[in-house]
């Protein structure tokens, strides 16, 4: 991955660790959460903050202007860097 600063003339490489797959990890894991009755990573608080920002984009295109949005910082655990999205579910077939 390529990544360039705001002040950088070059872009530099970025080394990417862990899994490279992206799109519905967090769906995957919090499946997997729940079929194992373990506490998942997604909140409200950090589901309120996404349709913040989706809300501010919106509201953004169609005025033509930047739209403030509040300070939120909300963690999240991080997947293990060994964390596998391919490998199979415990106690679940795969049909």
């Amino acid at each position: 991955m390529l990544v360039r600063g705001f002040e950088d003339k070059d872009w530099r490489e970025l080394p990417v660790v862990g899994s490279t797959a992206g799109r519905g990890l967090g769906v995957l894991d919090m499946a997997r959460a729940i079929r194992g009755d373990e506490a998942h990573r997604t909140t409200g608080e950090l589901a309120r903050h996404v349709l913040e920002m989706m809300t501010a984009i919106t509201t953004s295109a169609e005025m033509y202007e930047t739209v403030q949005l509040e300070p939120a910082f909300v963690t999240v655990r991080p997947l293990p860097l060994d964390w596998n999205p391919t490998a199979p579910t415990e106690g679940c077939s795969r049909w």
